[in-house]
């Protein structure tokens, strides 16, 4: 999917829920009502289950879905979050949009979570440090892997001072 500034209005928020059943994702899917403001972005099968991710450009109507659904599944709901006021680095870094500049240093988050890792995206471009790789590994064990540049969030990664030439290139941010 590319990103024009037309279809980056869909993403005012997002709902992410990780299920332990493939078929959750289309229950919940199933679920939502015609009239409201609320898209599929992602439903993917994982070796636990499934993921789904839902869009809309109305807050209020997703938030109100999304409580409604962690409210009925709790059975096959693994993780869930719910980030209402998104910001949009986070979207283009999820789908390899981005395109990080000036690197100084690097910090790797490692989760075994989507929902963790969307919520620290999220953290980290509202701190105005630069989401430069999101990766979901879809695998026996599910893992993402964020890595950013600036200021360091949290001790919950590991940074990587003056990354050289080689480890700049790998990420094509070379001038």
């Amino acid at each position: 999917m590319i990103l024009s500034e037309k279809s980056l209005n869909l993403f005012n928020s997002l709902a992410v829920y990780e299920f332990s059943k493939y078929s959750s994702c289309f229950e919940v899917m199933n679920s939502i009502n015609e009239t409201a403001l609320i898209e599929v972005f992602e439903v993917s099968p994982t070796p636990n289950g499934g993921i789904l991710i839902l869009a809309s450009s109305n807050s209020e109507d997703l938030d109100l879905f999304y409580h409604s659904i962690v409210g009925k599944m709790p059975e096959t709901l693994i993780h869930s979050c719910f980030l209402k006021s998104l910001n949009i680095e986070v979207v283009k870094a999820y789908l390899s949009q981005n395109s990080p500049e000036n690197i100084s240093n690097l910090h790797f988050f490692e989760t075994n979570t989507l929902c963790e890792a969307f919520l620290y995206c999220q953290k980290i471009a509202e701190s105005g440090s630069h989401i430069v790789d999101f990766r979901v590994i879809r695998s026996i064990h599910n893992r993402s892997i964020i890595i950013y540049s600036g200021d360091v969030i949290d001790q919950k990664s590991k940074t990587l001072n003056s990354p050289s030439l080689r480890v700049r290139s790998y990420f094509e941010v070379l001038k």
